[in-house]
């Protein structure tokens, strides 16, 4: 059965396979600033900009600088005048700096995470490999935000900066006929790890 191509950023699974304590997914808080204008959505990897502020994290960032994974925010909303917690960074209604609650990879013990893979599949040879993002495209539709982020084959490579290490394929844990178990298709999905337990500038 071929695997729908139905992204969905990066998903928490627990601690990872370096011997470190376990791990909790429990969250960090970091600063979003009032005029960064793009949408970050529940799943996305984020990066530090080295200045206590994340943003939608970008190809080509070292595993020291992606900080973790975005788990939803709070924000002075300036169309309604509060307070408001939601599962999406808007791309306005701030006028203010936010919060950002991370899921945080960079400087902590690392994390398994699962994640669909762009386009072409992944297969058990490519375990061990180091891998990178791909953006994709975030929807807020219905008020609910869910990343578009994948894993590109394009990228595997042992290059020890790269933020995500292939650990295992979803097709291990999950039942069989589960969507993105197929290992043969496009879109299956994988597990990784986050590489490696660098400290960050955040």
């Amino acid at each position: 059965m071929s695997n729908p191509n139905t992204p969905f950023g990066f998903v928490y699974m627990g601690e990872g396979r370096g011997g470190g304590a376990p791990g909790t997914g429990g969250h960090v808080e970091r600063k979003i600033a009032a005029a960064y204008n793009t949408a970050i959505c529940t799943g996305d990897a984020v990066q530090s900009l080295g200045t206590g502020y994340v943003s939608l994290s970008t190809t080509s960032v070292y595993g020291s600088n992606t900080c973790g994974i975005f788990a939803g925010c709070r924000y002075l909303s300036t169309s309604q005048g509060r307070v408001v917690y939601s599962n999406y960074w808007p791309t306005g209604d701030h006028a203010y700096d936010g919060v950002a609650f991370i899921i945080p990879t960079a400087g902590y013990p690392s994390k398994l995470f699962r994640v669909q893979t762009y386009s072409t599949y992944l297969t058990f040879a490519d375990i061990g490999q180091n891998i990178d993002i791909n953006v994709g495209t975030s929807s807020i539709t219905g008020g609910w935000g869910t990343s578009g982020m994948t894993v590109a084959q394009s990228t595997l490579a042992t290059t020890a900066t790269l933020p995500w290490r292939v650990v295992d394929l979803y097709s291990t844990y999950a039942p069989p006929g589960t969507a993105g178990t197929d290992d043969t298709s496009n879109y299956n999905i994988v597990i990784v790890q986050s590489n490696p337990d660098y400290e960050t500038g955040i």
